[in-house]
């Protein structure tokens, strides 16, 4: 539903004693966050990776409403969602303590 509808991708934040999900409302790629765009780009290839289907530069586009013309927007986000990123030290410690 969130891709079909090009809206922002959900945010889930782990809580103390429950977790978060915040949904926003639809607005453009060029209104959307880095961060944004990157959760977009791991979630779309998540779901289509669990259908079965592979992970392009056309489905992104969809996703984020963008045409072909522009496909090099697209490309970016991809390649920056494929860079390593520092390991999260914090990994496997109660929520709590990970400040």
């Amino acid at each position: 539903m969130v891709g079909k509808a090009q809206l922002p991708p959900p945010e889930f934040r782990a809580e103390t004693a429950a977790t978060r999900v915040s949904l926003f409302a639809a607005r453009p790629f060029a209104h959307t966050t880095t961060q944004e765009r990157l959760r977009a780009c791991y979630q779309q290839s998540v779901l289509l990776h669990l259908s079965g289907a592979p992970m392009r530069n056309r489905e992104l586009r969809e996703r984020f409403g963008i045409k072909r013309s522009n496909a090099a927007q697209v490309s970016d986000v991809i390649r920056q969602a494929l860079r390593p990123v520092p390991a999260d030290r914090s990994a496997g410690r109660p929520i709590e303590d990970r400040r």
